[in-house]
């Protein structure tokens, strides 16, 4: 596999959180992170990308003080207390990481081949700007890729 051409960079690490209030209150007053985007996410993409049932989903991206990276803060409201194939993509704590792909469908198809085991095919978010995958790794952490659309 040619690493140069399948990955792009870093995107970003998740935070699932339980209060996005005193978690903002932390990131930003206490380590000075600031806001880039702050939304109320469509849970229909979200269902079909993580296979589990939410009532909302409230994101924060954050800034780094230094770098490039983005910081995903992450407050789930479950429908119910299901869990997809073992994950913690939903729970407390760091839930995932994010890479830059330059064509996700392909990198999907080849990691197939690899048996690598993902939660749903590539689907292309609401806003347009983005098709997204969730795999995961081979101790059950969630690798999310993207690939941004022009």
């Amino acid at each position: 596999m040619d690493k140069g051409k399948k990955m792009i960079s870093f995107r970003h690490v998740g935070i699932v959180v339980e209060n996005m209030k005193k978690s903002l209150e932390f990131y930003q007053n206490l380590l000075g992170f600031t806001i880039k985007k702050d939304t109320n996410e469509d849970t229909c993409f979200i269902e079909k990308i993580l296979g589990k049932h939410f009532q909302s989903l409230h994101t924060v991206k954050l800034s780094f003080p230094v770098g490039d990276g983005l910081l995903e803060l992450l407050e789930f409201i479950p429908v119910s207390n299901d869990k997809y194939l073992g994950g913690k993509v939903s729970t407390r704590g760091i839930s995932h990481f994010a890479l830059t792909v330059c064509d996700v469908d392909q990198f999907y198809n080849q990691l197939l081949t690899k048996k690598v085991h993902f939660i749903s095919s590539p689907k292309k978010s609401p806003d347009g700007k983005a098709k997204v995958a969730f795999c995961l790794d081979p101790d059950g952490n969630p690798i999310e890729l993207v690939e941004e659309i022009n």
